[in-house]
Order: C-alpha cells, then structure tokens, then sequence
C-alpha cells in the first residue's frame, strides 16, 4: 500500500496541470467553489479553474489529473491516471463515508473502485488573501458557499461588531461568497473578488440555492428565462457597498490584498483506490481535505 505524501506548493502545482483535463471534466466541476482567496500552505491540490478574484486567488473547481501518478503511477498509464482522477473529481463533492464510484478506461480496459472509506474534520494551516484592515480570526471553519442577505446587513472589519469599524452593507437578497465562519457560528467571511472583506452575522443570511430555470413558451422555439446572478458583491460599485454610512473603514476599490494565515477546521476524506490492471490487483490510499474549495491530496 502506497500512501501519498508528497507535498507540493498547490497553486504552482494547480497551475502547472490546468491543460490535463478535457473541458467535458471541467464543466462538471462545482462552479460553487470559484474566487474565495484561500490557499493551502502545502499539499497537491485538485483544482486547475483560476477564480475571478485575480492574481491571488486561489486556483479551484476542476481536477488536474496529474496528481494521482504519485500513489498510483505504477498502475496506470498517464491518460488512465487523468480519466481517474476526474471521476473522483467530479463525485467527491457529495461522496459520504461507504459511498464508491466504479471507473473504467475505455482506452486499457482498466478498472478500480473508489471508496470514501472515512470523513474526518481536520485542522489546516491556511494562508487568507485579505485587505489589510481585516482582523482574520486565529481558528475558523472552512465554507466556501454563497450565502444571500435575508436583511439588510453590515459588513465590519472584526467578528465583533463592538470593536469592528464598518466597511458598508450587504442589502437584502443580495448574495456574496463566504470563506468561514468563526467557530461559535456568529460571524461569516466575507469575500469581494476573492479577497476577504469583512464580517456578517450569520444570522443576517442564508446558503443561496441557485433557481432552476423556467422555460418559457415562444411561437419559434422554448426558451429559458437566464439564471440569476450570483455572488452581487464581486459586481457592486464600492459606492452602493458603502450605502449610507457616513465613513468607512477602507475603499473597497482600491484595496491592496494581502496575505495572512490562520488555522482552518476543514472536511477530509480518506479514498482507498481498488485497482485492476490486466488481471492484477492492487488497493492504494489516498486524504482529501477541502482547503478554500479545492480537494487537497495530502
């Protein structure tokens, strides 16, 4: 058995395999998990789909197939090794403890089950891409959602609204990806185009469910109605954020990211891989751990 425990940088890492998956596999990934500045210190990561938060963000949402050659190399060829990987990719997300996928190559004829074997909270190491002003909590609870306002709600620079000096609002209805949440439950991170922001009440917002589109009846052919927009606060002007307060503690517009680390409570899985090549077996073992949205191997 072979356990994978090689650590490499995961931006580099995510970068350097973005062309090893077909834009088929890349379709199928989350789009949930795009643009939140969360980067793990170390580790390979799953994910090759650069966010919308720039330079800095994170690379996140499909599998770079590359990965897997290192506890399973041996076994499969390169193509094989990517078509694994991707299938992994795209069942990870919802796979519970007991749960397998079955794969087959249509190239070898190889075959191997894939098996949550164990679900696990960890504590991670993190680097957060932040603005300055932003007091980053020592220990927080890794998300990666979108949440949407159901009241009008402040954004503050600290989890305490006693102490934070406000950054603007969030009005109702209005939706923003969310990094965390602190351990008590009380505040959520707030991401605008990848950076951390500011701090809401939990409270103050809801996980935001994409609407199904409804098709619409046309003379010439049916018609879905476009799907709403998600995440308002990466396009809001830094003028409506600031709404009526009358000083704010930063210029949403010019904020100059930085970086800041912070420990992270984060979801892993332990994956056995039961492999079949011509007639062989073998059983391999590999953790995930979430870590800003991408699964890291580690």
């Amino acid at each position: 058995m072979y356990v994978l425990k090689q650590k490499i940088l995961a931006v580099s890492v995510a970068v350097i395999f973005a062309s090893g998956l077909s834009g088929c596999a890349m379709d199928q990934m989350s789009k949930e998990d795009i643009g939140t500045g969360i980067g793990v210190l170390a580790g390979a990561v799953l994910g090759s789909k650069m966010g919308n938060g720039g330079a800095g963000a994170v690379a996140l949402g499909a599998l770079a197939g590359g990965f897997l050659g290192h506890a399973i190399g041996a076994h499969l060829d390169e193509e094989d090794r990517k078509d694994l990987a991707a299938k992994t990719a795209q069942n990870l997300e919802t796979m519970q403890a007991g749960q397998k996928i079955d794969w087959q190559s249509a190239k070898t004829g190889n075959s191997a089950t894939v098996t949550v074997s164990n679900v696990t909270e960890e504590k991670r190491q993190v680097n957060i891409q932040t603005a300055s002003a932003i007091t980053v909590p020592a220990d927080v609870k890794l998300l990666s959602k979108t949440y949407q306002a159901t009241k009008a709600t402040t954004i503050y620079t600290q989890s305490n609204a006693t102490t934070g000096n406000i950054v603007g609002t969030l009005a109702k209805n209005k939706t923003a990806k969310v990094m965390g949440m602190t351990n008590d439950g009380q505040w959520l991170l707030v991401a605008r185009k990848g950076t951390l922001v500011g701090f809401i009440k939990s409270e103050d917002a809801k996980i935001y469910v994409q609407p199904k589109p409804v098709a619409v009846v046309a003379k010439a052919e049916p018609k879905s109605e476009p799907q709403h927009e998600v995440a308002d606060l990466d396009s809001m002007s830094a003028k409506e954020v600031k709404g009526q307060a009358k000083t704010v503690a930063f210029d949403l517009d010019s904020v100059q990211p930085v970086t800041k680390q912070a420990t992270a409570t984060t979801e892993c899985k332990t994956l056995t891989y039961d492999i079949n090549t011509k007639g062989q077996t073998s059983k391999e073992t590999a953790k995930a751990c979430k870590v800003g949205g991408a699964w890291e191997l580690g």
